[in-house]
């Protein structure tokens, strides 16, 4: 099971560089004072951002990682239908820069900006390991 599937995450578009993504909040996505935690709503920024990367890229051949996440909560989540919805700004070969809203039916929870690492998942011959040098 992926993390996405874990948090109950459901893709419901994607495409051209934009992704929609709903979550039905519910107590296990509560923190102490019983609003949605906001690694959840973060969580629901970083897969609508790279999810857009990814519909833009040969995936055969790249995958992607977020390398930078800058949140803004603007109001407090509650259990739920959350939307979060995904669009690339900048798209270059190994970097590609994303912007999310998340939302409670009209209600502006997060807004997020984003960069992603596109990276190649085999070395071409000759180039080494992509795996990390002690």
């Amino acid at each position: 099971m992926s993390y996405r599937e874990h948090l109950g995450m459901v893709i419901e578009k994607r495409g051209d560089g934009e992704c929609v993504i709903a979550l039905e909040a519910d107590e296990r996505h509560l923190n102490s004072s019983g609003i949605v935690h906001g690694g959840v709503i973060m969580s629901l920024a970083d897969t609508a951002v790279g999810t857009a990367v990814q519909t833009l890229i040969d995936l055969e051949t790249y995958r992607t990682v977020m390398a930078q996440l800058n949140t803004s909560f603007i109001k407090a989540a509650h259990p739920g239908r959350l939307v979060a919805r995904g669009v690339v700004t900048s798209l270059g070969r190994r970097l590609a820069f994303g912007e999310a809203e998340v939302r409670q039916g009209d209600t502006l929870v997060a807004k997020a900006s984003g960069v992603v690492y596109i990276q190649r998942r085999t070395p071409p011959a000759g180039e080494g390991s992509t795996q990390a040098r002690p």
